[in-house]
């Protein structure tokens, strides 16, 4: 069960959204995801959501590197 660290409120919900970054003086994009406590409104990212961001990023990042 997904609960806010902040004041343990179970009333959290996942988003996504395509964030840039910057790699070799280039932009790349990806999606990423972070939760949002509806009852005190803290943003914070969850070890799994830092894992698959992480992925996603790396995944941007080769693309830059090995363009179609």
């Amino acid at each position: 069960m997904l609960y806010c660290h902040f004041c343990g409120s179970q009333t959290v919900r996942s988003y996504s959204s395509m964030e840039a970054y910057q790699y070799k003086q280039q932009t790349c994009h990806a999606l990423t995801e972070y939760s949002v406590c509806e009852q005190c409104g803290e943003e914070f990212i969850t070890t799994e959501q830092i894992t698959r961001n992480e992925v996603r990023i790396r995944e941007a990042k080769k693309a830059l590197n090995n363009p179609s």
